[in-house]
């Protein structure tokens, strides 16, 4: 089911087109402008990493937590790059802690 959920939209009109340009975009031209402006957001953030994430290793999140001053990191151990499919429950938890913590 999960293969189907995924691969369907892919098999639409355009879609081979709209996952190439979504790739080229993953880092845009001005990423170290974007990243020199992370100290200065002080919005809460909540990063929600899979410990075995095999794409965005959870450096990368460690890595964003410490550049954004009002950010929690929660790395769940035994998860891949697609926790709110692999753990929702826990996911979930994560989030509704995190929204009632910033009220």
């Amino acid at each position: 089911e999960k293969v189907d959920a995924y691969l369907r939209p892919q098999l639409l009109p355009g879609a081979p087109q709209a996952f190439f340009q979504s790739v080229l975009q993953l880092l845009p031209p001005d990423v170290d402008a974007i990243t020199q402006r992370y100290p200065s957001i002080n919005a809460p953030a909540l990063l929600i990493w899979g410990a075995g994430d095999p794409l965005v290793p959870p450096s990368i999140g460690q890595r964003l937590h410490a550049a954004l001053p009002n950010s929690r990191l929660e790395i769940i151990p035994g998860v891949g790059h697609a926790p709110q499919e692999e753990c929702a429950d826990i996911t979930l938890g994560i989030i509704q802690k995190f929204l009632a913590s910033n009220r």
